[in-house]
């Protein structure tokens, strides 16, 4: 996995970022499961996604019903760079998510992720529509997320990723986005990811 960008790393600590993109294949509609969702998630599903671009995220409103949305994959900092990443292990402590981490938290909903090297990481059956944990916040662009990462684990650190998101299943989702500890999402989330090598 190469090093990610300077214009682009985001992550609240020394260290690179996380480089991938987002893999929006969903085999099915998210609305029957999630509530009403906003039309541009139905012009998103289908498509693989960089940070700077509109990606589908599942929010809460003030009574912790869950509706999805899109946001801009991206947090726009005083200087111009882009913050598409925090991580975990710092960013409640950190001076530019720490408000968020308490309180304005979101998820994205994908079927799998791509490396910068093409490899492509998604649960066993490849069809499970995953949500990655993140934080959320407006600007004068609109609404804008960053992906929380942490320390790779198996299978990534296999390959030679040092970062990796955190994944859960609807469940899990619906309860990081409405308030549980940041702790308990990442020890419960989903560890049935696969890694695939390029297609030749």
């Amino acid at each position: 996995m190469p090093p990610a960008d300077a214009s682009t790393a985001g992550s609240s600590g020394p260290g690179p970022a996380l480089p991938i993109r987002l893999d929006h294949r969903l085999p099915a509609p998210l609305e029957s499961r999630i509530g009403p969702c906003d039309p541009c998630v139905a012009m998103i599903v289908g498509q693989v996604r960089s940070p700077g671009e509109m990606v589908p995220i599942l929010l809460a409103d003030r009574d912790d019903r869950t509706f999805g949305t899109c946001a801009r994959w991206g947090w726009r900092r005083a200087d111009g760079r882009l913050s598409p990443h925090a991580r975990f292990e710092t960013a409640p402590n950190h001076p530019l998510w720490r408000d968020a981490c308490g309180i304005r938290r979101a998820a994205v909903a994908v079927i799998g992720w791509v490396d910068g090297d093409g490899w492509r990481y998604s649960a066993s059956n490849g069809m499970l529509i995953l949500f990655l944990a993140c934080l959320w916040r407006r600007d004068d662009a609109g609404l804008a997320i960053a992906l929380l990462d942490q320390p790779a684990q198996t299978p990534f650190a296999d390959d030679g990723a040092e970062r990796m998101p955190i994944a859960m299943e609807l469940d899990l989702a619906v309860n990081w986005i409405t308030g549980l500890p940041m702790g308990r999402a990442r020890s419960r989330q989903f560890t049935g990811i696969v890694a695939q090598p390029p297609a030749a």
